[in-house]
């Protein structure tokens, strides 16, 4: 059928545009080795909860916010490559876990729009880039800016239940104090727990 033909093609996009982002998120690991794991679990879950978001919602297309998804957490990627390759040209510098962090914090949302603008990918995109970055109100953003968003929340809230930092009811108290109803936040979350070839 019809239907089974779009689903077969979105996994099949999904799994090439996964597959393609993973190298950008390797870094060299001499600093920090667990950061661009970390970094990519939560992009990848970031990824899959917009692609939920989108289909439940029917709002905007699933692949485009899933690929968003993805490029979402770039910005932090390409600053802590600067960063370290820094503090490789420079060997009498420690690193610094609180330096790291006050630059990825400082300058990686600054890099992600930079990364998203530059390479052109359509109106929609840039429109759900000003919505986050501008921290525009939920009722104010774009359909593909809301996917982002809850998204967001969704793949970081993953990252640190798996890490055990927060409970899984904390995680889902704080999806659904940001507004999002109950079927959405429910299928959001049962994807960004499922392995990635379960999606």
């Amino acid at each position: 059928t019809q239907s089974r033909s779009s689903a077969a093609s979105d996994v099949y996009k999904r799994q090439v545009s996964t597959s393609v982002m993973q190298p950008v998120f390797s870094v060299p690991k001499q600093y920090f080795p667990q950061f661009s794991e970390h970094i990519w679990a939560r992009a990848v879950h970031t990824a899959q909860a917009a692609q939920v978001f989108a289909r439940k919602t029917h709002s905007c297309d699933s692949f485009t916010a899933h690929l968003l998804g993805l490029m979402s957490c770039i910005g932090e990627i390409l600053t802590f490559r600067v960063t370290v390759d820094h503090y490789t040209r420079q060997a009498q510098l420690q690193p610094n876990a609180i330096a790291f962090a006050q630059i990825l914090e400082q300058l990686s949302q600054r890099a992600s729009k930079e990364i998203i603008s530059n390479w052109d990918l359509g109106e929609q995109f840039t429109t759900a880039e000003k919505d986050i970055f501008q921290r525009r109100k939920l009722t104010a953003m774009s359909p593909l800016g809301k996917a982002l968003y809850f998204a967001s929340l969704c793949g970081k809230l993953a990252v640190l239940t798996k890490n055990d930092i927060i409970t899984e009811t904390q995680a889902l108290e704080m999806l659904r104090g940001e507004g999002l109803g109950e079927t959405v936040r429910t299928a959001m979350w049962e994807a960004v727990n499922k392995e990635p070839d379960e999606n």
